[in-house]
């Protein structure tokens, strides 16, 4: 990690930036990228557990309406399994209407069964026109890596300081690489007050934002209660139940319902231990004991809200046989 060699093919990925006009004919592309999109110079790094390769999310560009490059920036996404041949970028992630005005990038990584991204939000138009160059971060969630969720558009994971004499009123440069520490998660984040492109901006500086381990979102009843039924999951009787959730200002009750979404006898609501504290891991228990009696099979797990937030449900399959 101290001493580098440089790669004899560099660069193995070539990057676009430069001037808005037109592409370029296919004979005048000799020196330029062997396709479109190309990275650019915002590039974030992980590793993908799941189809064991290497991804970078980088910023690209778009063309405009006059057919012009470099109108807005994008998210595209090469892999590669060695580090050393990666396949042509593929768009994944553009702005689709005027409130989404520029993706700068997109900071990605794996965790609980799912791809979290911190989606870079640049308040600017096409070819950087209007807007306040602000750039908060959006939380957003993908299967596979390729296609992405993004129902929290309007409420930003990282929102920018509200005090103008803050180092991070301005843009945030997310990481790739949240850290659990104890209860919680960290993010660290670079920023500086003004707008992307203001190197002058003064303070600069490296801020960290914490939240409860595991507490990304939460779900809470509109009308003080609610339930939440989930996708059938395969129980037996030694899979330990817990919930991450805040029920000290009303109660949760948790119940199975079979395959087809009938309640199953010993485990509904009514016979459910309440659940009042404010924890990262409330053990679900029944009045019986907890799954003992359970036949082993596809359940859906229903649990009821009243007035108390839900972040997430684990289930405990150590203790299996």
């Amino acid at each position: 990690g101290i001493r580098w060699k440089k790669h004899s093919k560099a660069p193995l990925l070539q990057g676009s930036y430069g001037e808005p006009t037109q592409p370029p004919f296919s004979n005048e592309s000799d020196h330029l990228p062997p396709g479109r999109p190309a990275i650019s110079d915002v590039m974030d790094l992980m590793w993908d557990p799941v189809n064991e390769q290497y991804c970078i999310y980088s910023k690209t560009w778009i063309d405009g309406p006059d057919g012009r490059r470099f109108w807005k920036r994008a998210v595209a996404r090469t892999t590669s399994k060695d580090f050393i041949n990666w396949s042509q970028p593929q768009l994944i992630l553009s702005p689709n209407s005027d409130e989404d005005q520029q993706f700068h990038g997109a900071s990605v990584f794996y965790d609980g069964g799912l791809y979290l991204g911190l989606l870079q939000r640049l308040d600017l138009g096409g070819f950087d026109r209007g807007g306040s160059g602000n750039m908060p971060a959006e939380l957003i969630w993908s299967i596979d890596g390729l296609h992405w969720d993004r129902p929290f558009r309007d409420l930003f994971f990282m929102p920018i300081n509200k005090d103008k004499n803050s180092f991070d009123a301005g843009c945030l440069w997310t990481s790739a690489n949240p850290i659990r520490h104890g209860s919680s998660i960290r993010f660290y984040y670079g920023a500086y007050p003004g707008w992307h492109a203001d190197l002058t901006a003064s303070p600069t500086g490296i801020g960290l934002m914490t939240i409860p381990l595991n507490r990304w979102i939460g779900l809470t009843p509109e009308n003080r209660i609610g339930q939440t039924t989930l996708k059938p999951v395969y129980l037996e009787k030694e899979t330990e139940i817990t919930i991450n959730a805040d029920a000290s200002e009303g109660e949760i009750r948790v119940e199975l319902l079979d395959a087809s979404g009938y309640r199953v006898q010993g485990f509904s609501s009514d016979v459910a231990e309440p659940l009042h504290d404010d924890g990262l891991a409330q053990k679900v228990r029944w009045k019986n004991d907890p799954l003992k009696p359970l036949s082993p099979g596809n359940y859906q797990i229903r649990v009821h809200l009243k007035q108390s937030t839900l972040y997430a449900l684990c289930l405990d399959r150590k203790k299996q046989r």
